[in-house]
C-alpha cells in the first residue's frame, strides 16, 4: 500500500536507486492470503509495501498487514532478506526485500480502495493464479509452488500482435512469459521525433529499454521473435540486438524463433550470442 511518509532510499549493488520493501506470507489452514491490487504491480500478491523512514522492516510488515487486510500480526519471523535487481516500481529500478512469515489474528477485510480482490488460496490454487512476478519468485523459492520456466519475448514492436499471440501459446505450454509494454507499439511510427533529441518520446523509450532489461534479468531465457521485416527474413533490429547482448552478458538462454538474418552488418555478433535456432519449433525450448 502507498504511504504518504517518505520511503527509505538506498543504492543497489549495481549503483541503481533502491527502495526497501517488506512483505508477509500469511497461511491459515493450508491456505495463503492474497490480494489483487488496483494499481501496479498487477497480479495476485501477498501483503507488502515500502519501508518508510523511521520504520524497521518488522514495523512495516505489521503496518501493511493492518492497512491491507485489517488483520493484527501476532508474530513474524524473517524468511529472506534479499536484493532484487529486476523488481522495480515507478520510482525505483530495484528493491531490497524483507520477507516475513506472519501469524495473524482476526478476520481479513478487503480494502476496496487498494484491492480488486482478496482471498485465501491453497497451494494448488496458487499454481493457477496469475501471480505478480515478485510473489511468484517468493512462492517458488519457498517451495510452495513449482518452479516454472520464465521467458521474456524480444523483437521489433512491429511484431507486437505476434508477441501477444506467442505469449498465450507459451503460457498454455506452462511457461511464465513477459513482453514489452503496449504503449511502445503506438510510438513506433512517430517519425517527427527523429528531428528532435529533446522530444519526450526519447525519455519514454529510455525508460522502456531499462524496464525491458529488468524483464530479461527476471527471466531464465529470451525468445527473439524475428519475423520478416523490411524485406529481411529473420529481422533483428538495433534495440533487439541490445537486448540479446544484455541477455548474453547475464548468461541467459537465447532462442531465435527463425534463422539468423543474412543481410545485416552485425550477423557475426548474432552468431556470437550463441542462440538456439528454433525454426518455428517451440518444443525445443527447455
Amino acid at each position: 500500500m502507498e504511504n504518504k511518509e517518505k520511503k527509505i532510499i538506498g543504492k543497489a549493488s549495481n549503483g541503481q536507486l533502491l527502495h526497501f520493501s517488506a512483505g508477509a506470507v500469511i497461511e491459515r489452514g493450508g491456505k495463503y492470503l492474497m490480494i489483487d491490487r488496483v494499481s501496479p504491480p498487477f497480479g495476485y500478491a501477498g501483503l507488502a509495501g515500502h519501508i518508510d523512514e523511521g520504520e524497521s522492516p518488522e514495523q512495516t510488515v505489521i503496518r501493511e498487514v493492518s492497512e491491507e487486510s485489517g488483520l493484527k500480526v501476532a508474530k513474524c519471523e524473517l524468511l529472506f532478506e534479499e536484493e532484487i535487481l529486476w523488481n522495480y516500481c515507478k520510482s525505483a529500478p530495484a528493491h531490497k526485500w524483507y520477507l516475513f512469515e506472519c501469524e495473524v489474528e482476526g478476520d481479513a477485510t478487503q480494502n476496496k480502495e487498494e484491492e480488486k480482490a482478496m482471498g485465501w488460496y491453497t497451494k494448488e490454487e496458487l499454481e493457477r493464479l496469475p501471480l505478480e512476478p515478485m510473489w511468484r519468485y517468493w512462492f517458488e523459492k519457498l517451495g510452495i509452488i513449482s518452479t516454472r520456466h520464465k521467458i521474456t519475448l524480444c523483437g521489433s514492436m512491429k511484431f507486437f500482435d505476434e508477441m501477444e499471440q506467442m505469449k498465450k501459446v507459451l503460457e498454455e505450454k506452462g511457461f511464465v512469459v513477459d513482453m514489452p509494454e503496449r504503449f511502445l507499439a503506438k510510438q513506433e511510427d512517430d517519425n517527427d521525433a527523429y528531428k528532435d533529441l529533446n522530444n519526450p518520446i526519447w525519455q519514454l523509450k529510455h525508460n522502456a529499454i531499462q524496464a525491458h532489461f529488468r524483464k530479461i534479468l527476471w527471466a531464465d531465457a529470451i525468445l527473439v521473435l524475428n519475423y520478416e521485416k523490411n524485406d529481411i527474413a529473420g529481422y533483428v533490429g538495433g534495440n533487439t540486438l541490445m537486448e540479446i547482448g544484455f541477455a548474453a552478458w547475464h548468461s541467459k538462454k537465447i532462442y531465435f524463433l527463425n534463422d539468423i538474418p543474412e543481410n545485416v552488418s552485425y550477423r557475426e555478433e548474432l552468431f556470437a550470442s550463441k542462440p538456439t535456432i528454433l525454426n518455428g519449433d517451440l518444443s525445443n525450448i527447455n
